[in-house]
């Protein structure tokens, strides 16, 4: 309880908070509505540009030398034998089949044409005896596939076409060569994975995923889509993971601009011993076959590094797992949930420096942007050590709105609250003005009311003994009329004294000069109203729970207190009712002992609004005696002994007083 108690100190679950919250998590819903339909996508792939060029520096990437392009490029079609001649009508059996033999020779790992071969399937009937080992080295590009479904998520349907049928029989493989755009042009993601339509979905790898299985000698290739990665396996043991988006796609990690591949024209290498002389160049290697970008009919694509040829940019594809420098993007639910925790962290921080130093106004947003510099370092730094990709934008944009939109509103409760504080103040010190002039007014009126009031009843004294010793007055047989009506104006000018001196003395100060049992002064109280309750037809009960303590009071202003809340009970039930006093003690968490007095009573009960006043001065709620401040003095007395007083009412159902003193 106490532990409850200091964190609602430190953070109060008030409207502060709940609007504060209800702000947040209205961020929270727009801007991860706008992130879930990419809104900010284009922005957010500028700002990944920036984290590529950190990761490339820390990094060091470069170009594999395991990596040779053979490019047909216009100096090929410039030189012997290829002069005068569009590489679209080269006759293959003369330089492709050549040259494939010369570098199966020379020992290479693999051979990737990525170029789609266009020729009569009769131009390849020699390949199978000319290129007798195509089946240990020859890795073909099936021509671009069809997509018939690309879909929102999963791996996308399509309808895959094979290059001829000679040539494929007589290579080891055959994959597709796709490559997908970002929403700002740049081609950024290899497709690796793809499912035939033509084959009830089976799934299809991409001729990089050919290659790199020839590479490492794996004899198996899976997909665990679970974990969103290739596995390419040896003796059923994973060689190399590449990791893939939910749609099959891997993000490409560039070389620098600065740094080439190894390169050879494809003349250069068809000339007489340019393969046999330099064998070293080529063994173990991964030799790809291809357009140069400037070449004629090649494919042309727009990436952060420029504009690049099928061939280089599936060298690039090729390179980035090689060097197993791998980026992974988070998906949309990680992001999501990143977003979610954002938001809530901007919340409790704008609640928490707004309780420390509400003075300020812009502190919340220096807050947030200190939040944002915090949030930016931990996804620039996971870029670069972990190779997580993490959205940047949408949760910039969250935490700048969250610091605005706290701002303006725990300010709004800030100028609201000071305006009612403000406002009571006003009102205290109208109040303070209003009592210090009823506190002049009383002390006059009080000291002629007591002078009237006392000499009346000296009067009336004197007239009675007067009556009393004349014979005379004793034969009237209005004698005792007489005597009865002196008695009256005696009684009547004592209870006018009392009230005076009970009801206009209520500025006093609360002096707690006894110690003594609270019971004997309520039983006290009762006790001197007995009659009133009986003419009421009032039926009274008393219970005390618990031992009786000895308390440090005010005996003369307790007993006035009591004896109010009594006839404001008894007044209460015109008709009858039951009177319930019950007195309990209780020991608090912090040891201090209390004392708790219920009056309740059955009577005509209070509204809501009766309850709200009834502690103010010159408020009755019955044409009466009084003036209007037996309850006010009431509160007063309570206060004075460091307690607390509070009504509970139902109309025609009762209302109770309970009374809560410590025990000093």
């Amino acid at each position: 309880m106490e532990r409850f108690k200091q964190i609602k100190e430190k953070l109060p679950l008030d409207k502060r908070f709940l609007g504060t919250m209800g702000i947040c998590i209205f961020v929270f819903l727009l801007m991860g509505l706008l992130f879930y339909y990419e809104v900010f996508e284009f922005v957010e792939l500028k700002a990944l540009e920036f984290r590529y060029w950190l990761y490339s520096k820390a990094h060091s990437l470069h170009p594999s030398p395991e990596l040779v392009l053979a490019q047909i490029d216009n100096e090929s079609q410039q030189n012997e034998p290829f002069k005068g001649e569009d590489w679209r009508f080269w006759d293959y059996d003369d330089y492709l089949f050549p040259l494939v033999n010369s570098l199966a020779e020379a020992q290479v790992n693999s051979i990737g044409v990525t170029m789609w071969l266009r020729r009569k399937d009769s131009s390849y009937e020699k390949f199978s005896a000319e290129v007798p080992n195509a089946k240990d080295y020859l890795f073909l590009a099936s021509a671009h596939p069809y997509l018939v479904n690309r879909g929102d998520k999963g791996i996308p349907l399509v309808k895959i076409f094979q290059p001829l049928e000679t040539l494929r029989r007589n290579s080891k493989g055959t994959g597709f060569a796709g490559y997908i755009s970002d929403k700002d042009g740049f081609y950024r993601w290899a497709q690796l994975v793809l499912r035939d339509e033509n084959s009830d979905g089976e799934v299809k790898y991409s001729l990089t995923v050919q290659l790199m299985k020839n590479y490492l000698q794996a004899d198996e290739i899976q997909l665990d889509e679970a974990a969103r990665e290739i596995l390419l396996m040896k003796d059923g043991k994973t060689k190399l993971k590449i990791p893939i988006n939910d749609k099959g796609q891997m993000l490409i990690t560039f070389t620098p601009k600065s740094d080439s591949f190894i390169t050879k024209p494809i003349y250069v290498m068809l000339q007489p011993y340019e393969i046999e002389g330099h064998q070293d160049e080529y063994q173990g290697k991964i030799v790809l076959l291809g357009l140069e970008r400037e070449i004629q009919g090649a494919e042309k694509y727009l990436t952060p590094q420029g504009q690049m040829s099928g061939l280089l940019l599936q060298a690039q594809i090729i390179n980035t797992i090689l060097s197993s420098n791998f980026i992974t993007r988070w998906g949309k639910m990680a992001n999501l949930f990143s977003l979610f925790a954002l938001c809530i962290i901007s919340a409790f921080l704008a609640l928490i420096l707004n309780r420390l130093k509400r003075q300020t106004p812009y502190l919340i947003i220096q807050g947030n942007l200190a939040l944002l510099a915090l949030y930016t370092v931990f996804v620039v730094l996971a870029f670069l050590f972990l190779g997580v990709w993490i959205d940047l934008i949408s949760p910039a944009l969250a935490i700048v709105l969250c610091g605005i939109s706290t701002t303006i509103y725990l300010n709004h409760q800030e100028l609201r609250e000071q305006n009612i504080k403000l406002r009571d103040a006003q009102d205290k010190i109208a109040k303070r003005e209003r009592e210090a002039a009823f506190g002049q007014m009383a002390a006059a009126v009080r000291h002629e009311f007591g002078n009237l009031s006392q000499n009346i009843s000296w009067a009336a004294e004197d007239l009675r003994q007067i009556i009393a010793a004349d014979e005379r007055f004793k034969q009237n047989n209005r004698y005792d009329k007489m005597v009865e009506s002196i008695d009256d104006i005696v009684r009547v000018s004592n209870i006018m004294g009392t009230m005076i001196k009970d009801e206009l003395n209520y500025l006093r100060e609360i002096t707690l000069d006894t110690e003594e049992y609270v019971t004997p002064v309520l039983e006290k109280a009762l006790n001197s109203v007995s009659n009133m309750i009986g003419e009421h037809n009032v039926k009274v009960r008393m219970q005390k729970d618990g031992d009786a303590l000895k308390m440090k009071m005010n005996e003369e202003q307790l007993f006035l207190a009591f004896v109010n809340l009594i006839k404001n009970a008894y007044e209460a039930m015109p008709d009858g009712g039951k009177l319930e006093i019950r007195i309990q003690n209780y020991a608090e968490e912090n040891s201090q002992e209390t004392v708790v007095i219920k009056i309740s009573d059955t009577g005509i009960g209070m509204t809501p609004e009766q309850q709200s006043h009834i502690f103010e001065p010159f408020y009755t709620r019955r044409k009466s005696r009084g003036l209007g401040l037996g309850m006010t003095n009431v509160k007063r007395i309570i206060e004075g002994h460091n307690g607390t007083i509070e009504v509970k009412s139902e109309i025609d159902k009762g209302t109770t007083f309970v009374i809560t003193i410590p025990i000093l």
